[in-house]
Parts: C-alpha cells; sequence; structure tokens
C-alpha cells in the first residue's frame, strides 16, 4: 500500500529548494544532458515513407526524363541501379558509413558516460531529499571504483527492457517505465548491488504507486506549458522542482519497501534508525 501524496512530497521539494536552488538548477541542467535523446527520429520515419510511397506511385504511372515508362517497381528499381555510378555509390557507402559511425558514438557515450553521470544527479537530489545540501560531489559516485561497472551495467539493462516491452506495445512500455524508476536511484545508493536484483527491488517499490506517480508527473504538465510559453527557456527552471520532487517520491518508496521487508536500509548502504 503507498501512503504517500502529491502534496506532501511537493512541499517537502519545495522546502529543499528554498536552501539550495542554484546548485539544484545546475544539475537539473546537467541531468536534463545526461538523459536526453532525439525525439525527431519517429517523425523523419513517416516522412520518409510517405514521400517513397509518393514517388512509388508516381514511378507506376509517369514517365521520368529518360523517357523510361516504369510500369512496376521493379522497373524503377532498374533505372535507379542504372543511373547509380561507382562515384555515387562510393559516396553513399561512406556517408551510410559516416551515420553508422556517428550513431555507434552516440549510444557509446549514452551507455558509458551520460548513464553514470545521471545516476550520481540522481544521488544529489536523493541525498539532498533527505540533508538539503550544495555538495556536487555526489555527481562523481557513478565513476568511482567499483562503482561504474555496476551503474553502467543496470542502467543499461533498464533501458534495454523498457525498450523490449516498448517494442510489443506502447502501454506496457509506458507501465514498465514507472516499474523500473527507481533503478537509478536504487544504484546510486549501491552501486554494487547486481542489476537485475535492482531492477526487481524498483518493481517492488512502485508496486502500487505506479498510477500515483503518472498522476504525479501529470500535475506538472500546467508548469511545463507555462515553461514552453516564455519563449521555451521556462522548461529549464521547472526540472529542479520536478527533480526533486521524483526525489521525495523515491524516499517514500523506499521506506515503503524497507517496512515490507522488501530490502534493508544494510543493502541501500543506508544507516538503520
Amino acid at each position: 500500500m503507498s501512503n504517500w501524496s502529491r502534496a506532501q512530497l511537493k512541499d517537502r521539494a519545495k522546502s529543499v529548494l528554498r536552501q539550495n536552488y542554484w546548485i539544484a538548477f545546475v544539475v537539473a541542467l546537467i541531468l536534463g544532458i545526461a538523459s536526453g535523446g532525439g525525439s525527431g527520429v519517429s517523425g523523419s520515419g513517416t516522412s520518409y515513407r510517405t514521400s517513397f510511397n509518393e514517388n512509388q506511385q508516381i514511378g507506376e504511372h509517369y514517365n521520368y526524363e529518360t523517357n523510361y515508362e516504369i510500369d512496376n517497381y521493379r522497373d524503377f528499381k532498374e533505372l535507379i541501379k542504372d543511373r547509380i555510378t561507382p562515384e555515387m555509390g562510393l559516396f553513399m557507402g561512406l556517408a551510410a558509413l559516416a551515420v553508422t559511425i556517428a550513431v555507434s558514438f552516440g549510444l557509446a557515450l549514452k551507455i558509458f558516460v551520460f548513464n553514470p553521470l545521471a545516476a550520481g544527479c540522481y544521488k544529489f537530489y536523493s541525498s539532498s531529499a533527505e540533508s538539503p545540501h550544495s555538495n556536487m560531489a555526489p555527481l562523481g559516485i557513478g565513476f568511482k571504483k567499483g562503482n561504474y561497472w555496476g551503474v553502467v551495467k543496470a542502467m543499461f539493462l533498464k533501458n534495454l527492457y523498457i525498450l523490449f516491452w516498448s517494442l510489443l506495445l506502447v502501454i506496457p512500455g509506458i507501465i514498465k517505465s514507472y516499474s523500473y524508476r527507481m533503478v537509478p536511484y536504487i544504484i546510486s545508493d549501491n552501486p554494487q548491488m547486481a542489476a537485475n536484483d535492482a531492477i526487481t527491488l524498483s518493481r517492488n517499490m512502485m508496486s502500487g504507486s505506479k498510477w500515483k506517480a503518472f498522476v504525479l508527473d501529470l500535475s506538472f504538465l500546467g508548469w511545463y506549458i507555462l515553461g514552453i510559453l516564455v519563449c521555451g527557456i521556462g522548461v529549464i527552471f521547472v526540472n529542479p522542482y520536478k527533480f526533486s520532487t521524483d526525489a521525495q517520491l523515491y524516499l517514500a518508496v523506499r521506506d515503503q519497501a524497507i517496512e515490507n521487508n522488501f530490502t534493508t536500509p544494510q543493502m541501500l548502504n543506508l544507516t538503520a534508525n
């Protein structure tokens, strides 16, 4: 059973931010960069399919400047094949290679640099939620010797599992994103915890709280709309409030998990009361 409320979490977040808003603002900027992703991929993919279908229809019914009659897609493919010179083929190959290298580099940067950095940002917010501070040292926790590979693996598996669920259907992907939401906090509390154990613990923590967490996220929608209206830049000033509230949510579900014997303070490197 979840016994926290949105009002409680937000009030606690505001109390913390009154003491360290600007350092939280800087950490929010870093976390935003570390967690960012390309949102225009699906849109460009749709655009490509539409353009391709239109060109295929045109190719089936009209002549191109070469005066060849294109009756079907096979003729169209043969026509394009005849027009591709060795130089053009080389250029297209190099372009494809460059794109592959760029995408691979971006994924590697995300997995091996941005994910551990994000875990450190989550640690800053969770530790500040317990005792407000302006110390940015927690940001480096994911890069410390003995912590790095555990953090990398846990964050990678979390994202991979959510991706797999999202490939099935959108709704299961959203549900699992809420189930695994606490993994970055858990792994930043105990970087030596096995990745699958952190994922299982997150699932147990969020049991009974996923819908309330979803409604909590929706409660920030008005703030983000207002931020967008202020030339879009207002969004970055809302993020510290959102991240601080999320950290309060972690503390709430973490305490419940300890009470329900899903974990212990020692497993999360906490001092037992």
